[in-house]
């Protein structure tokens, strides 16, 4: 079996195991996001950390790993997705080692539902670049695209977020 072939199988096992766990995750968060269950979202920030080990992280490097191989074997530079793909992982990785794995240690040591709130709301913002970073590696644009699917990605979060602030109740009849 030759480079090319072997770093591209890496790659797209990677990419294919990188998107189911970033699937998962978004199913587990969904599925305790109305917050009435509180053992259940204890539950959830288990299986969200678990997941993450086991399979979000070494599936994010084997598909770098797997394209940066491709890259070579081709002779070719990565393109500006590429940059900004590795970029968003970079992130990613952060903020799960520095934010996120210290708030799960504490939401398993702290009883309360803030301490897992806290947790599940960092995994949904861990999930965020993920899925950019996905959605570059699957589309490969050039930069004026990167910065279109930027602002759109922007102008959806805000809406999101708008969507989600708490406003007047409305008036109820008597």
């Amino acid at each position: 079996m030759d480079l090319l072939l072997v770093s591209g199988l890496i790659h797209i096992i990677g990419g294919l195991v990188w998107a189911g766990s970033v699937a998962v995750l978004g199913l587990i968060l969904l599925s305790v996001a109305d917050g009435s269950d509180h053992e259940a979202a204890r539950r959830a920030v288990d299986e969200a950390a678990l997941i993450d080990r086991c399979a979000l992280r070494p599936a994010m490097l084997a598909t770098v790993a797997g394209g940066g191989g491709l890259a070579w074997a081709a002779g070719a530079l990565p393109g500006g997705w590429a940059l900004v793909v590795l970029a968003l992982m970079g992130a990613t990785l952060t903020l799960g080692i520095t934010v996120l794995r210290p708030a799960v240690e504490m939401a398993r040591h702290v009883p309360g539902p803030a301490s897992v709130r806290r947790v599940l709301g960092l995994a949904a913002i861990h999930l965020a670049p993920q899925a950019a970073a996905l959605a570059l590696l699957v589309l490969r644009p050039g930069m004026s695209e990167i910065i279109l699917l930027g602002g759109l990605v922007a102008c959806l979060g805000l809406a999101v977020a708008l969507a989600r602030t708490p406003g007047e109740e409305p008036a109820r009849a008597a």
